[in-house]
């Protein structure tokens, strides 16, 4: 029971760390792609604006108006779409909450000589309220990368196809038992 116990918590500690970087690497993600569909709007806006000011050709003028303000309309209308910026907080917010949870969970080992099964039921609940607020997906490419970048080493959760960790990447911890 001790080793199962043990185990347990050791792929919560891991599976928490994997969901911090996840998120992260989600929250750069959504702010790149924020980046980069608001850097055009704002250079366009702005070279119109000089435009207006300096031709007197009015057809042409007039073209180049509407030429413009459909690309710029386009490109609000796709970063509202695909929700970039509210991606972007989101997953932000989720990496600070994973976080803080498993520097929780490494203060407990660190300074504790034992760890309470209560503490590992707390744990674990906390972990799974976060995971079920969650309501964006995490882009497959960073799936991926995460994936292929700790398997076996930690152990990962289902969202990225959960793989165990190999024994020898395994952390021991002692643990009380409740009366």
């Amino acid at each position: 029971m001790s080793d199962h116990l043990n185990n347990l918590i050791d792929d919560f500690n891991d599976r928490s760390f994997i969901y911090t970087d996840l998120c992260s690497s989600s929250s750069s993600y959504y702010s790149k792609c924020k980046y980069i569909f608001s850097i055009p709007v704002i250079l366009v806006s702005s070279i119109l604006s000089i435009l207006n000011s300096n031709i007197v050709d009015e057809k042409q003028m007039k073209l180049l108006n509407i030429s413009c303000n459909v690309l710029i309309a386009l490109l609000m209308s796709l970063t509202n779409l695909f929700k970039f910026a509210e991606k972007q907080q989101s997953f932000k917010i989720w990496s600070a909450k994973f976080t803080e949870l498993n520097h929780s969970l490494q203060t407990q080992i660190s300074l504790e000589e034992s760890i309470s099964k209560e503490y590992i039921l707390n744990f674990i609940e906390k972990y799974d309220n976060i995971v079920s607020s969650m309501d964006f997906e995490i882009p497959e490419h960073i799936k991926k990368k995460i994936h292929d970048k700790y398997k076996t080493k930690k152990t990962l959760p289902i969202v990225i196809n959960g793989v165990e960790k190999s024994p020898e990447n395994r952390i021991r911890i002692r643990l009380t038992t409740l009366t």
